[in-house]
């Protein structure tokens, strides 16, 4: 295929579920093992959710979801400190189905 790595989401809900129980979702993948023994290896990776963006940090003026995050600590709007709690819990909840 010319790869190095792909990166995926769509995968049978039984593999996914077996992936994320065993924290096998990423892998090195060997195509056609019988035709090019161990030379050729694809490095995969299953997201966790989907291609895009954690729905709480979708922002833009087109999209209905959380504010923008404010870093200035003198605004009443001030919220890094709670975006950056949600982003640890997020990569924290993906890194559960991980080995490394």
């Amino acid at each position: 295929m010319g790869y190095d790595a792909m990166f995926f989401s769509r995968l049978d809900y039984q593999e996914k579920k077996m992936r994320q129980e065993s924290r096998s979702m990423i892998a090195l993948w060997r195509p056609g093992v019988t035709h090019f023994g161990n030379q050729h290896q694809v490095l995969t990776n299953v997201f966790k959710f989907d291609y895009c963006f954690p729905t709480e940090f979708l922002t833009g003026e087109n999209l209905d979801t959380d504010d923008v995050i404010v870093t200035d600590k003198t605004l009443h709007t001030f919220n890094a400190d709670a975006q950056m709690t949600k982003m640890e819990n997020y990569v924290t909840e993906v890194y559960k189905h991980k080995k490394g």
